[in-house]
């Protein structure tokens, strides 16, 4: 199979997916040796879906789901980038509830979660300016892997500005 990819989670397959033993897809039914296991929101309990079933949307229409909480993302204008991000991009893993972030009016790309030494590496501290409701010099010393915080980074779409989510547990 070509390696899908994911507009809003470039990285989903290797991040999110699990590869190894054969699974049935709760959607089309089909044997898949990679499969998602992550967050869906749905009525119906569902435990393994394919790359292709979330990527077309099938599996959002189907199983009548979601795999990102429409409530827990930035606003934007346009109402197709709502839906290509809920029903055919699967969720990253938070300890609370995935957040997703937009700018330039679209939802930015996931990068991962990262470390405050793995944003200086990157040279992007410009991400701490936003984070109105934390210290930085606290975010600086929290974002170490270790502690109750956690950094999750996004590169807009457009202007390859990142951006950073904060989570306390």
């Amino acid at each position: 199979m070509k390696e899908l990819k994911f507009k809003y989670f470039p990285n989903a397959i290797k991040e999110v997916f699990t590869t190894g033993d054969t699974q049935i897809c709760d959607c089309c039914g089909e044997e898949t040796d990679i499969y998602y296991e992550g967050p869906f929101y749905s009525e119906e309990e569902i435990e393994v879906l394919c790359p292709k079933c979330i990527a077309s949307g099938r599996a959002a229409e189907e199983l009548e789901g979601q795999f990102i909480d429409d409530a827990c993302v930035d606003e934007i204008e346009d109402e197709e980038k709502l839906e290509e991000l809920i029903y055919k991009t699967p969720s990253y893993t938070a300890e609370q509830e995935a957040y997703w972030l937009a700018h330039c009016d679209d939802y930015c790309a996931f990068m991962g979660e990262v470390t405050w030494e793995e944003i200086q590496n990157m040279g992007i501290e410009y991400v701490l300016d936003e984070l109105e409701e934390y210290d930085p010099e606290e975010v600086k010393e929290a974002l170490d892997g270790e502690s109750d915080m956690a950094g999750y980074l996004f590169k807009c779409l457009h202007c390859d500005k990142y951006r950073l989510h904060i989570e306390i547990e």
